[in-house]
């Protein structure tokens, strides 16, 4: 099922884009998207982003174009869902609901919040038959904290990033968003908070209108097409279990009050399995675990429900590509 982007994020991204003189109709032009047809309502295949985001680091000779534009983007809007966004209380709601409403702006796209006792990770995740240019991530992780920034009226620094890109030449932009302490060429992306900077408060918030725009949000979210949607389900549900529970797919199909054969559908229209997201979450938590180094390897292959630790190691290293003691031993290369 192809992947697609709402128009109301694609506006916004050529709406940005004037501060490199670019006309909007004539760069759509040469991606090949009539401007004309970018209505309110629309979506087109998230294959056009990646073709707009080639353009436009070509035009500007600047590969971390996307960095500077999500701070030429403030004065407009990604539609309803950052109208419930941005009346949230808390750093915190905000991105949760972006987080629980993404497939919304991108289907081929997922974000996953992992909260702990003293940080929260945000983790932002494309699907991989879908392409994906590095420039897209930046202005989307751009966009975030300049408008967490503004509405916070904090000049908020995350604890820590992963990007999926080298190192560029010129990390000022960078620097600038998200502070030093940035690790690049990761498998996946991760943007880390303090406890204490996700719960700041937003300026002057208006549940009631958070309310009205979760509703339409809601019925917008109703008319897209179920495939990745459920994958993003069955993760969340998977997330919750900690200390070595797994849960099983009549668990998650439980909570989720569907039956096993409609989930089994369903993965199967999206290309995956239960067992396929599974064993991915549990991977994906177990490099955190290892990489933050709290837990043993013995207590981490609990954690993600592994009972014998020679069967984790295997696991982990055919996953990875190394074993989890040098992944616990090799930092990552990382800024300042």
């Amino acid at each position: 099922m192809p992947a697609t982007i709402h128009t109301a994020f694609l506006r916004l991204i050529l709406k940005s884009a004037a501060s490199l003189r670019v006309d909007p109709v004539a760069l759509c032009a040469r991606i090949g998207l009539d401007a004309a047809a970018l209505d309110a309502g629309a979506r087109v295949p998230v294959e056009a982003t990646h073709r707009l985001w080639a353009a436009l680091v070509e035009l500007s000779d600047d590969p971390t174009v996307g960095v500077r534009l999500a701070g030429c983007a403030q004065d407009s809007s990604a539609g309803a869902l950052e109208y419930a966004a941005r009346n949230c209380p808390t750093v915190g709601e905000l991105l949760k609901t972006i987080a629980q409403y993404a497939r919304l702006l991108n289907t081929g796209a997922e974000i996953a919040i992992d909260e702990g006792a003293d940080r929260v990770e945000v983790r932002y995740r494309l699907l991989a038959r879908h392409p994906v240019h590095p420039a897209s991530i930046d202005f989307v992780l751009g966009y975030l904290m300049y408008r967490v920034r503004a509405l916070s009226g904090r000049v908020l620094i995350p604890a820590a990033v992963d990007l999926p890109q080298a190192r560029p030449a010129d990390a000022s932009a960078y620097h600038t968003l998200f502070g030093k302490r940035i690790c690049w060429s990761q498998p996946g992306v991760r943007v880390r908070f303090t406890r204490a900077q996700w719960e700041i408060s937003l300026q002057a918030p208006d549940p009631e209108l958070a309310r009205l725009m979760r509703g339409v949000v809601e019925q917008e979210m109703a008319r897209l097409p179920s495939g990745d949607d459920i994958c993003a389900q069955i993760k969340a549900e998977i997330l919750r279990a900690h200390g070595g529970s797994t849960p099983s797919l009549d668990d998650v199909t439980r909570s989720l009050g569907l039956s096993a054969r409609t989930v089994q559908r369903r993965l199967k229209d999206a290309g995956t399995t239960f067992r396929a997201l599974s064993r991915q979450v549990r991977m994906d938590r177990s490099a955190d675990l290892v990489r933050a180094g709290t837990l043993s390897l013995a207590e981490v292959a609990f954690e993600v429900g592994f009972s014998d630790v020679s069967t984790f190691h295997r696991t982990f290293r055919k996953t990875f590509g190394m074993t989890p003691t040098r992944y616990r031993l090799e930092p990552p290369p990382q800024d300042g």
